[in-house]
């Protein structure tokens, strides 16, 4: 059987990705996530489209799959600082 797998956003917030958690959790999904160090340096890379520092969310986003037992990994860009 050849079957695909499409992901939607469901909502905003945390029941949204409290959701999505489990599910990935219950599939034994590998989720990689992108932190590049400390918040000062995470922050001065790694920007949403408003210009904001993502630390804070990797961090939230961290927590949820802990408690849904999501297997995940961290991608980072070492530079000099």
């Amino acid at each position: 059987m050849n079957s695909k797998v499409k992901f939607t956003k469901i909502g905003a917030g945390k029941e949204s990705f409290t959701f999505r958690s489990w599910f990935l959790g219950e599939n034994h999904f590998l989720v990689g996530l992108s932190l590049d160090g400390p918040r000062k340096i995470n922050d001065n890379y790694r920007v949403d489209y408003n210009k904001n520092g993502t630390f804070e969310r990797i961090m939230n986003a961290i927590n949820y799959l802990r408690e849904y037992n999501v297997d995940f990994n961290i991608l980072t860009v070492v530079t000099e600082e």
